[in-house]
């Protein structure tokens, strides 16, 4: 998100954005036009019971009195306020932004498919504070999503439906940080194309040994060529996965030599 804001700032100097950030190392410095501003430290409940997710809600919930008087000190006495972009899991925000009298619209960085099964929940489909978010999406003036048409056709039905707020695809949004493996690059630049099977389940997503036996199992059987991400789960809780340097001991015996050429992992 930093780097599309840095996009509109560069095509336009009369804007500037802030970002409300919590506090920790992964604070970024300010540039021309753009800025960061660090919420307080909140004490949080007992939230061992708690899934990831929910303890980020839960921690968002309970900065909005924060958030509030950040905006109305920081932001509303020095800039014309055009109004909020929220994180999805923020949406509770968009009443706040009503008491504030602006705008306010979410930032989707998954695809139209995603926010597709967000804002068109089936009764009973789902866990009820997904379903609740779906509604706090409904009220917002729009949604920025991270695709476009030529990628997801179902994009332009979403746009032209007026039962939703609207929608602005801005995609495809890639962070490059500069690093790009280029093995990966080569590898799948030889395979024919639709080939390829790709395994991801996001930043957060990862297995134990024995799931990812099973998967690995399954991969082979199908003959088909693949590319799988895999994360190795945290050993403390609600910490997001991590790279495994290598994969070899989670792995079933062989597997790797008897995909060499037809997966990477």
């Amino acid at each position: 998100m930093e780097k599309k804001a840095e996009l509109v700032v560069n095509r336009n100097n009369s804007i500037s954005i802030t970002f409300l950030t919590f506090p920790g190392p992964f604070a970024a410095a300010s540039l021309p036009g753009i800025r960061f501003i660090s919420l307080p430290e909140i004490e949080l409940p007992h939230l061992d019971d708690v899934s990831g997710v929910d303890c980020y809600v839960i921690s968002l919930q309970l900065q909005k009195p924060n958030i509030k008087h950040v905006i109305q000190t920081h932001v509303l006495a020095s800039a014309h306020f055009a109004g909020l972009v929220l994180d999805p899991l923020a949406s509770y925000a968009v009443n706040l932004a009503a008491e504030l009298g602006v705008a306010s619209y979410i930032y989707f960085p998954a695809g139209a498919a995603m926010l597709e099964l967000l804002i068109r929940p089936k009764d009973g489909d789902g866990y009820a504070s997904i379903l609740d978010h779906a509604s706090q999406l409904r009220e917002a003036k729009g949604t920025i999503v991270n695709t476009l048409a030529e990628l997801e056709p179902e994009v332009a039905e979403l746009v032209s439906n007026r039962l939703y707020p609207q929608l602005y695809p801005v995609g495809p949004l890639i962070h490059r940080s500069g690093q790009s493996d280029d093995r990966i690059v080569k590898w799948l630049e030889d395979k024919p194309a639709c080939s390829v099977v790709f395994l991801c389940f996001g930043s957060r997503g990862a297995v134990g040994v024995a799931q990812v036996h099973e998967i690995a199992h399954a991969l082979e059987r199908t003959g088909f060529s693949f590319l799988w991400s895999l994360r190795r789960p945290s050993t403390m809780r609600h910490v997001v996965p991590s790279d495994y340097t290598n994969p070899t001991g989670v792995l079933p015996d062989g597997f790797l030599d008897r995909t060499a050429g037809k997966g990477l992992v």
